[in-house]
């Protein structure tokens, strides 16, 4: 047989190797840190992330999971923290029927929008298994490439048993991909593992989602919404693997119909409250989730709340102080006014020794006011 009577053989694709990327402690914490555009509602979504939503039924879970989405889409303020205002937003409803899907759609405003793309599968999915089905879904993401992907309720997108493990480990492994190949924030809105059998309001913990411990263990964010009365509720942080949230804090909320939930002003501490417990704090250099942790309110109101006391000189602000790393952004109580500017203590006012208008430390600390005589033996005033 000659050359050309060789039958030919296209050439084959290259086989890509599997490698592990192995790096220095030092390289990894030298790369820059995720921009802020990484939250799309300050911490409770981020973007390539995943939040858990668990509620009882009927006390919320979907409509705050759309509140969040708005809250991306728009722009809009969603319990204390302001939207990255970017979209769209695809949501897999696996529950509920058309008349539900038209009602929660319109409580939580997001009827008229073109930039909510809506799939409803009642049955269910097998995305743990179905390679038809997995390959549809990644179809329909690439697609439209969402900011924000809403599956509910998780645990009938696969085929396994609620509490079967495999199953669900297979099912977040392949949502984990999906998420890191296309970045979007997933939502995933949960019922607890057992029915509410006491009459009082039930305090959810990590333990209490339905299905098995995989669900939680990857995720990012885990929130628990606690019905308690008509229109009155609670959202406790049940698991924040990044540390932006206090885990089990619990945040009282109202709810009203067409405007979702809010955080309850009036459980809220008073400004004259906090502004007290700033201006006599001597516990030093702290970061704004400390302080938040010391003041027992949100990071955004307490980094507001400081950036006012920065602008009156009462908070000062220094990034990486004595005793800190070299990038913490820290804030503590300024030195007292007077001691900086000259003013006398208020408790020298009802002295009978005290001078009754000094022009300069010195003239405190040698006890003359305006218009007395030197002390020969004294430092010069200051001017």
């Amino acid at each position: 047989m000659t050359e050309l009577d060789i039958p030919f053989a296209p050439a084959l694709p290259p086989v890509e190797v599997f490698r592990l990327l192995v790096r220095t402690a030092r390289e990894i914490c030298e790369t820059p840190d995720p921009p802020d555009s990484h939250q799309l509602v300050g911490p409770l979504v981020g973007r390539g992330s995943r939040t858990i939503v668990v509620a009882d039924t009927g006390h919320g879970k979907t409509t705050l999971a759309l509140q969040l989405a708005k809250a991306v889409l728009t722009g809009h303020e969603a319990l204390g923290y302001d939207g990255a205002g970017v979209g769209p937003v695809l949501v897999l409803d696996l529950e509920q029927g058309e008349r539900s899907i038209k009602r929660t759609l319109r409580d939580a405003g997001l009827a008229g929008r073109d930039d909510v793309h809506h799939v409803a599968v009642p049955d269910g999915l097998a995305l743990d298994s179905d390679d038809d089905h997995r390959a549809e879904l990644e179809r329909v993401v690439a697609e439209l490439a969402p900011a924000v992907f809403i599956l509910d309720p998780y645990y009938k997108a696969h085929r396994g048993d609620a509490n079967e493990e495999r199953a669900v480990v297979d099912l977040m492994r392949y949502l984990d991909g999906l998420r890191s190949r296309y970045g979007f924030a997933l939502i995933l809105p949960a019922h607890p593992r057992k029915e509410q059998t006491s009459n009082g309001a039930r305090k959810l913990t990590l333990h209490d989602v339905s299905g098995s411990g995989a669900i939680v263990r990857g995720a990012e964010l885990v929130l628990g919404l606690e019905r308690l009365s008509h229109g009155y509720a609670r959202l406790r942080i049940l698991k924040d693997r990044d540390g932006d949230l206090p885990v089990g804090d619990a945040w009282p909320l109202i709810f009203t119909r067409g405007e979702g939930f809010k955080l309850d002003p009036k459980e809220e501490k008073t400004a004259e409250e906090l502004d007290q417990r700033v201006l006599a704090d001597t516990g030093g250099w702290r970061t704004v989730k400390e302080w938040a942790a010391e003041l027992g309110i949100r990071e955004k109101r307490a980094k507001e709340l400081l950036e006012q006391h920065v602008a009156s000189g009462t908070v000062e602000t220094v990034v990486g102080p004595p005793g800190r790393s070299p990038r913490a952004h820290c804030y503590s109580t300024a030195p007292a006014p007077w001691a900086k500017s000259g003013a006398v203590a208020q408790s020298l006012l009802h002295d009978s020794t005290a001078p009754t208008a000094p022009t300069s430390i010195g003239d405190v600390g040698a006890g003359r006011s305006k218009g007395s005589a030197p002390d020969p033996g004294a430092v010069g005033d200051e001017t």
